[in-house]
């Protein structure tokens, strides 16, 4: 259960308008959320000022400008969320090893990331990206750094990556190949066997 993984210091990587750090701190977690999107920051932080003000208690959730492979925090995490981050992050080969560096010993690494094998969401991506799967952004110090560009993968291939960096996988689960909806639940078996 999720409430399992609320036990100390979170790091959420790209936390955009900071809807998982919130609930994270509403739980009781100190959070550390960091993003490039100054824009978004600026929005998880009203959202968390907010909040406060309707909880009456302090939010321990800090939002920070910051690449991830230029963070270096003071301890490390004991959980480290990515909720459609991984994507996004470039190089891929040096994400692996940066997270497993920000890890605390027996924590707990939770990416959540649209399938590769999902063919109706690779067509979306497709027609929205073409074929450039790479490409550049600034970063926090105005570095022009790679960026990928809705580059999303096989869970088998992300698996490959934690594992080569040290990790122990403890669970796959695929996302959904069709969408919620009556007329999909009769192809459940079939989805299953794709």
């Amino acid at each position: 259960p999720i409430e399992s993984l609320i036990r100390g210091k979170v790091l959420e990587v790209g936390a955009g308008c900071g809807t998982e750090s919130l609930w994270f701190a509403l739980q009781g977690a100190d959070v550390t959320a960091i993003d490039l999107a100054t824009d978004r920051l600026a929005v998880a932080r009203a959202r968390r000022d907010w909040l406060q003000a309707r909880v009456a208690k302090p939010l321990r959730a800090e939002f920070v400008e910051q690449s991830l492979f230029g963070f270096e925090p003071a301890r490390p995490f004991e959980v480290i969320w990515m909720e459609q981050t991984f994507h996004h992050i470039e190089p891929r080969e040096e994400v692996f090893p940066k997270l497993f560096s920000l890890l605390s010993p027996g924590g707990t690494l939770v990416i959540s990331e649209s399938n590769a094998w999902n063919l109706p969401m690779q067509l979306q991506l497709f027609m929205r990206r073409g074929f450039k799967t790479k490409t550049f952004t600034v970063d926090p110090a105005g570095r022009k750094v790679p960026y990928g560009n809705e580059r999303i993968t096989t869970p088998q291939a992300l698996a490959g990556g934690l594992r080569g960096a040290g990790f122990r996988i403890e669970g796959i689960k695929s996302f959904r190949l069709l969408p919620n909806i009556d007329v999909a639940e009769s192809w459940i078996p079939k989805e299953r066997a794709l």
